[in-house]
């Protein structure tokens, strides 16, 4: 059997790879250490070319990033669309860590034995084309929703935050965990599954290269047609059957040159001219960390937000979802304006937490979530927040008078007894499955189903106003009243006007509030400020309805 032989210029590559994998595994490290401020370091995201691709619609579009990517993702973009210009998928080849990865593991594939050549395989040339599918559904998303939509899936991404522990990888990145270790495990059988079937920045790479000017040729003339290059082609290319190779799953990384056993029959041409691998994988190192040098120098790099209130702004406005874990308690009331020692007694800490410690290491230790610390916050602020409850307004808002506060460390019991509601009527009302455990703390009820325990405290509001017996207790004739126990604290004065054809300006007045009030707001924003609550705007809207 012929074998692949090892040359200098291949011990050179592989120690590129180890050394751009080790550095790269040492940021992500640091950066789960330090959390990504300004004084923080860089999210994988940010040092990640395709960072550049998802956030570059939003860039060209407003000059803005999409959250978790900077300038520096962009600039990477750049540099590897020109590497790719000049010498094809070498970024692949020479520097990509999960590449790294999955080379390491199909040498002990090689090593056992268990390594398949996949060359004639049809599904495996079909399968290739699953990449760019992946390359577009992302972009599409991606650009629809200006977030990183393939942040959960993604197996780097999930690498990155393996020192977080399994809560974070189990929370945020399963997918993404699962690709991982299918891609590098399945690497034992065949080398580079990842790369092969589903990077989508391969397949952006494989578009591009195409066009790349340097290229392996074949001198037809002096091949022996031993197959040599076919078997130590890594993504299994018939190298011996094509003059040049020209098709986007190349990654240059030399080893059909180095395995052919006739001088000069296969060589690097660029375009014409003979580069030797090393010349050419030096040029290519040179190209990447070139551009990022440059850029540092000119001052035009940038891998993390240059104050906290790039990020607290995010958006364009002042947002608690915008908090993160890496800020501290005192960081977090500055931004904000809030105080620190409030803020900790609303999130029932102890006093004399340390203002300055990272809130997510002090709210993991007592298996709690900083999801907790964003609410507090909007209900300490009143600033509004997609992102924290629903409808445009802090959870917090949501909760009227007396409620208590609800956390996902609760029980459905617990909860039920707090807020004097129903041990049967609130897992109904949240439509989760009868058999529903109650002694279980609801985080652990509501994420396996992609659902927040900020649904709970809404449903719970919602039976406080309309309670079951209310309903139960109700005239016969209750069918011919309007069915005002639909009125939600998150509709709208317009919206109610909508339902019930009630005129706004009445039902202001029936309620006694500024003739002024906005129509175009959840109208517990309205009713909990004057002191009001939802089930009083029922009342009214029946009495006018009834007239």
């Amino acid at each position: 059997m012929i074998r692949s032989k090892w040359s200098a210029t291949g011990v050179f590559r592989v120690l590129i790879l180890v050394a751009v994998w080790a550095l790269m595994t040492y940021l992500a490290f640091a950066h789960q250490q330090a959390g990504g401020g300004p004084e923080g370091v860089p999210t994988v995201h940010a040092l990640c070319p395709f960072g550049g691709m998802a956030t570059l619609y939003k860039t060209l579009a407003d000059g803005s990033f999409v959250r978790r990517t900077q300038a520096s993702a962009v600039i990477l973009l750049g540099g590897t669309l020109l590497l790719a210009l000049v010498f094809r998928r070498a970024f692949c080849g020479w520097i990509c860590p999960l590449g790294a990865m999955q080379e390491l593991f199909a040498a002990i594939g090689r090593k056992l034995g268990w390594r398949r050549d996949l060359g004639a395989n049809p599904i495996d040339a079909n399968l290739r084309w699953l990449k760019y599918l992946i390359l577009v559904v992302i972009l599409v998303f991606t650009y629809a929703t200006a977030e990183l939509v393939f942040a959960p899936y993604d197996p780097w991404a999930a690498y990155a935050h393996l020192s977080a522990g399994w809560g974070e990888i189990s929370e945020e990145f399963l997918v993404g965990f699962v690709v991982l270790v299918v891609a590098v495990l399945g690497s034992v059988v065949v080398q580079q599954p990842f790369c092969r079937y589903l990077c989508p920045f391969g397949g952006l790479l494989g578009l591009i290269s195409r066009i790349g000017v340097t290229r392996v040729v074949r001198d037809t003339d002096t091949c022996v047609h031993c197959h040599a290059c076919d078997k130590a082609c890594p993504v299994d290319i018939r190298v011996e059957a094509m003059p040049q190779v020209l098709t986007g799953e190349c990654t240059m990384c030399g080893k059909c040159v180095d395995a052919c056993p006739v001088p000069a029959t296969l060589q690097l041409k660029a375009p014409r001219r003979p580069i030797s691998r090393l010349a050419m994988g030096i040029a290519a190192i040179a190209i990447f960390f070139g551009v990022v040098f440059a850029t540092k120098a000119a001052g035009i790099w940038q891998s993390r937000p240059s104050d906290m209130e790039e990020i607290t702004h995010y958006g364009g406005a002042l947002d608690p979802a915008n908090i993160r874990g890496f800020m501290s308690m005192d960081e977090i009331a500055q931004s904000y304006g809030v105080s620190a020692s409030d803020l900790i007694a609303r999130v029932e800490l102890p006093a004399d937490t340390d203002r300055s410690t990272a809130v997510k290491d002090i709210m993991k230790p007592l298996d709690r979530e900083v999801e907790e610390i964003r609410e507090a916050v909007a209900e300490m602020t009143g600033v509004p927040s997609p992102a924290v409850g629903e409808a445009g307004a802090p959870s917090g808002a949501a909760q009227s008078g007396d409620q208590p506060a609800i956390k996902g460390t609760m029980t459905l019991e617990e909860i039920c007894e707090a807020a004097g509601v129903s041990a049967g009527d609130l897992p109904a009302a949240l439509e989760l499955p009868e058999d529903t455990p109650l002694d279980k703390p609801v985080k652990d009820i509501m994420k396996p189903l992609g659902r927040e325990v900020g649904e709970i405290r809404q449903v719970v509001e919602d039976l406080r106003e309309t309670p079951a017996s209310e309903k139960a207790n109700a005239p016969e004739n209750a069918e011919t009243a309007p069915d005002t126990a639909s009125i939600k604290g998150t509709m709208t004065f317009g919206d109610i006007e909508a339902q019930f054809g009630v005129d706004p300006a009445e039902l202001l007045t029936a309620l006694e509030l500024p003739s002024d009030a906005a129509l175009n707001v959840p109208v517990r924003d309205i009713l909990k400020p004057a002191g009001r609550d939802v089930s009083e705007l029922r009342e009214a809207v029946g009495k006018l309805v009834a007239k």
